[in-house]
């Protein structure tokens, strides 16, 4: 179902909310749409992808990190074609979780600890939003795709950045949804108490 609407929303079948990402190096190259899209942004009110970031056992593995009073800020779609780059490594914020919807070769945590580990359609990893994080160039010719969901607890609250250096990112982020869903980031937010 989700390679359906995956589809469906890379050829503008009515998305709601949904913003589509291209990667701009396989535009160039004059590939097929669903080669050129590399995120898919914005689930959070998609019925179809809903099911994933409002599934009851991923929320009860969210509530015993961060408690029972769960928002969803973000979900998005990450679709790696063949020819893509590498995405370097970095952290995110809130707490993440990655399911895959393809196979996944290898999850290779930053830890000399832990060891690799291939992923099934299907697993889930959840992690801290300071977990480094990334993924190599996609040479194979076989599609990667996988869904994230950034949870926070919803006794968290919003620190105000102003002056700071993360003023730019905000005001970048609120005039793209103001462009792209008429609303600034807080109305983006679902509460999903358990």
């Amino acid at each position: 179902m989700e390679q359906k609407r995956i589809y469906d929303v890379c050829n503008n079948v009515p998305k709601g909310m949904i913003v589509v990402v291209k990667d701009w190096d396989l535009v160039i190259k004059k590939r097929t749409i669903e080669e050129t899209v590399n995120k898919i942004n914005f689930l959070n009110f998609d019925p179809v992808f809903s099911q994933y970031h409002e599934h009851p056992r991923l929320l009860h593995a969210v509530s015993q990190l961060i408690g029972e009073n769960i928002s969803l800020i973000n979900s998005m779609v990450i679709n790696k074609p063949p020819g893509s780059k590498w995405h370097p490594p970095h952290q995110n914020f809130k707490n993440q979780m990655f399911f895959t919807i393809s196979d996944v070769d290898v999850v290779a945590p930053v830890s000399k600890r832990l060891s690799l580990t291939p992923m099934e359609p299907g697993d889930t990893v959840i992690f801290h939003s300071l977990t480094v994080h990334g993924s190599w160039a996609n040479t194979s010719n076989l599609f990667r795709k996988a869904i994230t969901a950034v949870y926070s607890s919803q006794e968290c609250e919003y620190i105000d950045v102003k002056g700071s250096l993360q003023e730019t990112f905000e005001i970048e982020i609120n005039n793209e949804l103001k462009r792209t869903h008429g609303s600034d980031l807080q109305h983006l937010v679902i509460n999903l108490s358990l």
